[in-house]
């Protein structure tokens, strides 16, 4: 695993924990108050 996949990798991370407690508080999250703001990343895609 070089470099770059571990930054993604650790961004999705961060996203998935985000979004499940912004879920289980019952809020929504917006980045910069742009729900589709940035990317997705797959983990499943990433070679």
């Amino acid at each position: 695993m070089d470099s770059l996949q571990a930054l993604l990798l650790s961004v999705y991370k961060a996203q998935s924990e985000l979004e499940a407690r912004a879920r289980s508080a019952s809020v929504r999250l917006d980045w910069l108050g742009l729900p589709d703001l940035g990317f997705t990343v797959e983990p499943d895609q990433m070679v």
